[in-house]
């Protein structure tokens, strides 16, 4: 493994795009996907001895109203409400990045405090006159909502991230409507299924002594599987995945180590050196570790490796350059019964592109 090699592309890919890689780790933290030690630097009244987000403790009074709810308890619910109504009013001293005011940050405020989820059961119940119903269905609307946000926001940003940075270090132009792949490719549930199942499986290793932390290494490369190809099963994804990091997850805990020194930056900066600087170095990096696992893959000729044939992602120029069997040819289905793309297919989700 040429680590030093490719910290050089990385950051050779950084600086083509440059302010779109930017905005890439920005929507990762906002969402809470990664680099969220980066929310330092959004809020000047954070202690640094305590780096919790105001997101997650608001997050965490809406649960308890839930809870509350769920549990018959809806007079400690309107008071718990009452309080966290109080607490966002009172740390309204910096609106930098906050959700302090205006029309779309009163309704966010109203969703985090949970006054919302009262509104809901009370509307409910003036129809209804009943109470069971006016509390059941709130709270299922909000599981639904947080389920939903979770996965179809979060867990598949993971793979669009994967998606615009495999793309980035070919091309010299990455469209902001790459942030729409899932949407573009109409395989958005199908992605939310996969990254489901991998959460399923990280959580039933979790239950483990040491398993969760070896399975997030095996399991490190199936947002890249699901970029490349997003017609690959769930299992497909995370078995290949498996595969492709046989041998290779201690390098990538090293690999991981090796980006210290900038996390250390990270926390001294508040932040700032990660949004300007390391998220994007680090996001980048790991798209030419992918890179390097795949040949490794391909030339060993692991099991499920033909279904990574995407040469799109890996014909250097651009996309109008590629050849034309590249941009116009269709799925296939391998003899693993997953759609996938031969050599001679491979890019026929780029039609979008063209």
């Amino acid at each position: 493994m040429d680590r030093k090699g490719m910290k050089v592309a990385a950051k050779k890919a950084q600086r083509k795009h440059y302010w779109m890689i930017v905005a890439i780790c920005l929507f990762a933290l906002v969402f809470g996907v990664a680099y969220t030690s980066s929310t330092l630097s959004v809020s000047t009244n954070i202690s640094i001895s305590t780096p919790q987000t105001e997101d997650s403790t608001q997050f965490n009074d809406m649960y308890d109203v839930l809870q509350d709810l769920a549990v018959g308890n809806e007079n400690d619910a309107r008071e718990k409400v009452k309080q966290n109504q109080e607490q966002i009013v009172n740390n309204d001293t910096d609106a930098t990045f906050g959700r302090r005011r205006g029309v779309i940050a009163s309704l966010l405020n109203s969703f985090a405090s949970g006054s919302m989820v009262i509104a809901v059961a009370d509307a409910i119940n003036s129809v209804t006159h009943n109470g069971g119903v006016s509390i059941a269905v709130p709270v299922i609307l909000s599981l639904a909502v947080y389920i939903f946000v979770w996965l179809f926001i979060q867990e598949t940003y993971r793979i669009v991230m994967a998606r615009m940075l495999l793309e980035g270090r070919s091309y010299n132009k990455l469209p902001a409507r790459r942030f729409f792949y899932p949407i573009h490719t109409r395989k958005w549930p199908r992605m939310a299924w996969t990254m489901f199942v991998e959460n399923v499986f990280l959580f039933l290793w979790s239950l483990t002594i040491v398993g969760f932390f070896i399975k997030q290494y095996s399991y490190r490369m199936v947002p890249y599987i699901v970029a490349e190809n997003p017609n690959i099963e769930a299992l497909d994804a995370i078995r290949l995945s498996r595969r492709m990091m046989k041998g290779h997850k201690w390098e990538c805990f090293v690999a991981d180590c090796s980006f210290l020194g900038w996390y250390l930056l990270n926390l001294i900066t508040f932040g700032l050196s990660g949004i300007f600087y390391s998220n994007g170095y680090n996001a980048a990096f790991f798209a030419e570790y992918y890179v390097y696992v795949r040949s490794m893959a391909k030339t060993t000729g692991i099991a499920g490796s033909e279904m990574l044939n995407d040469e799109y992602l890996y014909f250097k120029g651009r996309p109008a350059d590629a050849p034309y069997h590249v941009r116009r040819c269709r799925p296939i289905r391998s003899t693993a019964g997953t759609e996938s793309c031969s050599s001679a297919q491979a890019a026929w989700i780029h039609r979008i592109s063209f």
